[in-house]
Formats: C-alpha cells, sequence, structure tokens
C-alpha cells in the first residue's frame, strides 16, 4: 500500500526520494544477509565462516514509512500546504492591512493629531445644528395649513434648505 506523506512533514530532509531509496538498497541487503545468516545456523556452518547477524538499517522514521514491506520504495507525497483560497484570504488580509496602515499615515499627515478631537467636535456641533433645522422645517410642514394647501417640501429639498441655512464659517 502506498504510503501518503506530507509535504511539510518531510521539508527538513534534504532529498527524501533519495534517502528512501538509498535505505530500501539498505534493507534488501540487511535481508538478504540476514537469510544467509540463517541459512549458515541451519547448516551448521562453523563458526569462523559464518555470517554474522549486524542490527537493523535504521534512518529517519518517515524514510522508512516509505519503505514497504517488501523494501521497495512506495510512497505519494501530498501537498498539505495552504489552498489557493487560504492562500487569497491572507493575501488579502496582508493588503487590507497595509492599506489601513497607510490610510493612518496619509490622516495623520493631513490632519494634526492634537486638531482631530477639536475637528470632530466641530463636526458634531454642525451635524446638531443641522439637526434642529431639520426638525424645524419638519414641524413647519406638521401645520393647518400645510395640510390644507397640500404644499410639502420633499427630503431632497429640506436636505437642500439645511446647507443653505448654514453660517459661511
Amino acid at each position: 500500500m502506498k504510503q501518503k506523506i506530507a509535504a511539510s512533514a518531510i521539508a527538513g530532509i534534504k532529498d527524501f526520494a533519495a534517502a528512501a531509496a538509498s535505505h530500501a538498497a539498505e534493507m534488501k541487503a540487511w535481508r538478504a544477509h540476514m537469510a544467509r545468516v540463517k541459512q549458515d545456523e541451519k547448516n551448521a556452518v562453523p563458526i569462523e565462516r559464518r555470517h554474522v547477524a549486524y542490527p537493523r538499517p535504521r534512518t529517519h522514521p518517515l524514510v522508512e514509512r516509505a519503505v514497504d514491506e517488501y523494501d521497495e520504495v512506495n510512497f505519494e507525497i501530498v501537498d498539505d500546504g495552504p489552498t489557493a483560497t487560504e492562500k487569497l484570504a491572507s493575501r488579502k488580509m496582508e493588503l487590507i492591512g497595509e492599506v489601513s496602515r497607510l490610510e493612518l499615515a496619509a490622516v495623520a499627515a493631513a490632519v494634526p493629531i492634537g486638531k482631530r478631537r477639536l475637528y470632530a467636535l466641530r463636526e458634531n456641533d454642525i451635524r446638531m445644528e443641522d439637526a434642529k433645522r431639520r426638525a424645524a422645517l419638519l414641524d413647519a410642514q406638521k401645520g393647518f395649513l400645510s395640510k390644507i394647501t397640500g404644499i410639502s417640501k420633499t427630503a431632497e429639498d429640506i436636505e437642500a434648505e439645511v446647507e443653505k441655512g448654514r453660517p459661511a464659517e
């Protein structure tokens, strides 16, 4: 059965395929040698002419997994890295962050930090005055005379009057 090995797991192993092939060759040689050792013991070969057993070759566990029980290289590298969608989402977030930093830098260059609060307060005051003017115009439309004549202003007309009523400063 083909072993599926994650690409990220073998990133630290230099030339994984060559290491797996080398290990497979070592395993074949070891099994052949061990077969001769057993055969020598079975045939009662004199001890001075016998093949001597030695330990099984060992290497990185992932390289060992790449070699099957028949000492053949049998593996498939599976890409477990981020998908294209994940890469795109990551890149979008990087760009949004970069744009946000540039935007903050542009605002800091255009409006001094000490005056931002002042400008926010002034804008709030202007909006409050606009709301009062808008409410007054709407109250004027609720009168008895405007109901009889049927003349009422549209929202665009009211906004135009609110803007026109703003002081120049």
